[in-house]
């Protein structure tokens, strides 16, 4: 009888067993399905991580593109405009300037732009008796005496 009891006692533990596996069994593989998926989502993340970087390398190269195409126009325009400052005043300096002195002597002058504005200055012109003088607008003496004050 006591050897009944110890197998409905052995068959009692061995079931519990079983079963306590079998639950615990399926709780390892439910972690281990979920830690699959979580793989699989790092994986896509990545694929889009670096798909994303590509794009901003694209990006960043096509704007560097750009400003480097802006830059040159820009310095094209800046010689352009330069080459047409030049021009201008080689013709202007061509043309001899008779200027008319405190004393009401003429003296006349050769040279550019600049020196002629900076030599009636010394000589107190205001800026339209300049202008007038020169056949240019006052505000374009204006400027070139700034130019020349800060330079």
């Amino acid at each position: 009888m006591l050897n009944i009891i110890m197998v409905s006692i052995g068959l009692i533990c061995i079931v519990f067993s079983v079963v306590y596996i079998n639950k615990v069994s399926k709780k390892e593989k439910n972690i281990y399905d979920e830690l699959i998926l979580i793989q699989s989502n790092i994986k896509d993340y990545h694929i889009t991580i670096e798909n994303t970087i590509n794009s901003f390398e694209e990006l960043i190269d096509n704007s560097l593109d750009k400003l480097t195409n802006y830059e040159k126009e820009f310095l094209d325009h800046n010689l352009k405009q330069k080459k047409l400052y030049k021009e201008r005043n080689e013709e202007i300096n061509k043309n001899s300037m008779i200027i008319m002195d405190n004393n009401t002597t003429t003296k006349k002058l050769d040279g550019n732009l600049h020196e002629n504005i900076e030599f009636m200055r010394s000589k107190g012109y205001p800026p339209e008796v300049i202008a007038k003088k020169l056949n240019i607008g006052v505000r374009e003496v204006e400027i070139i005496m700034k130019l020349t004050n800060n330079c």
